[in-house]
């Protein structure tokens, strides 16, 4: 789930949809801007719920996920 709410509510509400385990966290775009490329890739593939994203990080986020992903800005 990508989303530009609040990181908490983000989480709760996707656990609540079955999208995110329980206790899942939120990452936000901050979060996700301040990691290397390899640890951004990584982070995105593990990751359920992003919240605060800003409209670039949602195409990265979309990129990563696809078969021959690579982080690009």
């Amino acid at each position: 789930m990508i989303t530009g709410d609040h990181p908490a509510a983000a989480a709760a509400i996707a656990a609540e949809l079955g999208i995110a385990p329980a206790g899942a966290r939120a990452m936000t775009g901050a979060a996700l801007a301040a990691l290397d490329d390899a640890a951004r890739c990584a982070a995105i593939r593990s990751t359920f719920v992003f919240a605060r994203v800003a409209p670039e990080h949602k195409l990265a986020i979309v990129r990563a996920l696809q078969p021959t992903a690579r982080w690009s800005r």
